[in-house]
């Protein structure tokens, strides 16, 4: 029995609408158009020529055409989540970025359980710094779809947004059982396991992501630098050398190796300061120095090396050549100024320590050695301002105490003295020459001794 032309049309409207479908998982996105819009003309009474007719519009980057074939659809078809879906990815692409977050948001409440519409309005979500809702999505997601890896890869992304480093490193441990072939998850494992202070299980992570994608520049300089942070410097500094080669514009390389080597550095130069070496500190640095000059760090090492071998000047050279590069480093000011009062440069001593208080004002150092300071210039008042600043940031000092007591009896308030000084004896009650210091202002004494 022959069939109908109507029927007959119909079924090549099917045949279309299947060919069509088959062309856009193969990514030949203008066939695929062609075939839907000639679908449509055919069968126009179902929703899906024009819901694939929109997706592809914004595929090709053609999107207020989109926008307008899926409003029309919806308007026909008002309660088909994907349409509403597929229109939030469509105003998203024209930038109407509130539109599409109202579209996205009446898919799911029309279809809940659609991984790609959840997905899509975190990532939404996530452009106007909503965080932790994405992630509320996200998650969501990956327990309707736990093997869709693009679920996971919204998770980590997230959980990278939001510092949580734990879940960053789970989630990415989840992506290397499902990706296991997928050269960049294993550099994203890698940067998971660093943040989490994992450096030989980062270190695997970026070798096996090499092994699937020699040519990564990336990859080779984060081994690279991990492997002068573990203080394999040559192997490191190879590695390194192989990102440039890979990418001579990877401009970043060459400031990470810079960065990893003064890290190891540092940590090579803190043992020996640990160790109280500080000749060979000093030595030490001054040859690194010599090939990288550029290192605030390094030369606040070596100003310290120079203070605890009483080298004064070189000390006050080192601390200032470290805040020509850092200027803001409230440490090095601090150390500066101890440098300046050693050789009796009052007047930059006091500089510097303000300096250093201005930047960080809890630092109750500043406040104490500026106290001792004015008290020797013969300003008790202003002294005691500046002890109580301290006492105000760190109560439980003995020797806060002690001073505070020295600049109230050099302001004649005796009794004030001796409860300052008694204060000191409570957190430091084996404390003789305290004993001997109250027992002096008891004594109508005013003989004191030097700290």
């Amino acid at each position: 029995m022959l069939e109908s032309p109507a029927a007959l049309e119909e079924q090549r409207g099917f045949l279309l609408y299947s060919r069509g479908w088959a062309l856009a998982y193969l990514d030949r996105e203008e066939e695929a158009l062609a075939c839907f819009e000639e679908a449509r003309t055919i069968r126009d009474d179902w929703p899906g020529p024009r819901g694939w007719i929109g997706y592809l519009l914004y595929v090709l980057d053609r999107n207020e055409e989109a926008v307008e074939v899926l409003q029309g659809a919806i308007g026909r078809w008002p309660d088909d989540a994907v349409l509403h879906y597929r229109l939030g990815n469509a105003m998203h692409g024209a930038g109407r970025k509130e539109e599409a977050v109202r579209a996205l948001k009446r898919s799911l409440e029309l279809d809940p359980d659609q991984v790609d519409a959840l997905l899509a309005l975190a990532w939404s979500l996530r452009e106007e710094g909503e965080f932790e809702r994405a992630l509320e999505l996200a998650q969501k997601a990956a327990t309707l779809a736990p093997d869709n890896a693009d679920t996971w890869c919204a998770i980590s992304d997230l959980a990278d947004q939001l510092g949580m480093w734990e879940l960053l490193l789970s989630t990415m441990r989840h992506r290397a059982v499902i990706e296991p072939t997928n050269a960049q998850m294993w550099v994203n494992l890698g940067v998971a396991y660093s943040v989490n202070g994992l450096l030989d299980e980062a270190i695997d992570a970026w070798t096996k992501s090499l092994s699937l994608d020699p040519t990564d520049a990336y990859a080779h300089c984060n081994l690279g630098c991990a492997l002068i942070e573990r203080g394999d410097v040559e192997a490191g500094i190879a590695e390194v050398e192989r990102a440039h080669a890979n990418d001579p514009d990877h401009t970043r390389t060459c400031d990470r190796m810079r960065k990893a080597l003064r890290r190891r550095r540092c940590d090579e130069v803190s043992e020996l300061f640990e160790r109280e070496d500080f000749l060979g500190a000093k030595g030490f640095l001054l040859g690194v120095i010599a090939s990288d000059d550029g290192s605030s760090e390094l030369w606040s090492h070596l100003g310290y090396a120079h203070l605890e071998l009483d080298e004064y000047q070189q000390a006050i050279e080192a601390y200032r050549r470290s805040l020509t590069i850092w200027e803001s480093n409230p440490n090095a000011w601090h150390s500066l100024a101890c440098a300046y009062w050693e050789v009796e440069d009052m007047a930059n001593a006091i500089k510097a320590y303000r300096r250093s208080a201005e930047i960080d004002p809890e630092d109750e150092r500043n406040w104490l050695c500026l106290g001792k300071i004015a008290l020797d210039q013969g300003d008790p008042k202003a002294a005691e301002e500046h002890f109580r600043r301290a006492i105000r940031i760190e109560g439980e000092a003995p020797e806060i105490w002690y001073w505070l007591g020295r600049a109230l009896a050099e302001r004649g308030d005796r009794s004030g003295a001796i409860r300052m000084m008694e204060r000191a004896l409570e957190f430091d009650p084996e404390n003789e020459f305290l004993e001997d210091q109250i027992e002096a202002l008891r004594k109508q004494n005013t003989r004191w001794w030097r700290r």
